[in-house]
């Protein structure tokens, strides 16, 4: 799946890749921030407020991993009901015999030939 060669594709590979990047850094440093004015409210001593600081840090950078991966991994490879357009299903019978296919696109059995 991600063994692809080419050339990228601006606006499905690269540019989504910047703003997400972007995003994360400013996300990240927000909470940096956010997790500073709590740390010092919490406790006086820089080793907590350091631990908390970082603890914060590293949780939004493994969120923000994932949701890029989410975001870039639909934008890069859609499904195969995305990429594919929908063919009719074939049902293959016995000579002679007829075969449907009902509303859930299932197939029903086929019914032999009445002539």
């Amino acid at each position: 799946m991600w063994g692809r060669t080419g050339r990228s594709h601006l606006l499905r590979e690269v540019l989504p890749f910047g703003v997400l990047a972007v995003l994360g850094l400013v996300l990240s440093s927000v909470t940096a921030s956010g997790a500073e004015h709590v740390a010092t409210a919490v406790s006086d001593r820089r080793s907590v407020q350091t631990v908390i600081v970082k603890a914060a840090t590293l949780l939004s950078f493994g969120i923000l991993w994932v949701l890029r991966f989410a975001i870039l991994d639909k934008l890069r490879f859609p499904t195969v009901a995305e990429a594919a357009p929908a063919q009719a299903p074939i049902v293959k019978t016995p000579a002679g015999a007829t075969g449907a296919v009902d509303a859930s696109g299932g197939s029903r059995p086929p019914q032999a030939s009445s002539r």
